[in-house]
């Protein structure tokens, strides 16, 4: 039975299904074609706290959770980009 999320990463907003828990990183990044992609955080929305939590590990992720991903993209000038101001979760770090 597949595991549905919504994502949002760059600026869209996608709906990923995966088998299990530990696909939803290498889903996001075909998914938002993440390429060459250094580190990947991921957020979810815990209603409770009404706040986006850091996921420590991927077996705490609920099922059907709203998922924040972030991106960290090495390229080759050593300069930090980032598109966050524009609530997009991207962040894109040059070396």
């Amino acid at each position: 039975m597949a595991l549905q999320y919504h994502v949002t990463c760059v600026g869209k907003k996608k709906i990923i299904k995966v088998e299990e828990k530990q696909q939803v990183p290498t889903t996001i990044i075909r998914e938002f074609s993440l390429d060459q992609l250094s580190e990947l955080s991921v957020q979810y929305f815990d209603a409770a706290w009404d706040d986006w939590i850091d996921v420590n590990s991927l077996d705490q992720l609920p099922e059907r959770a709203k998922l924040q991903a972030t991106a960290k993209i090495t390229l080759l000038d050593g300069e930090m980009i980032s598109d966050l101001d524009k609530s997009t979760a991207l962040n894109w770090r040059v070396l």
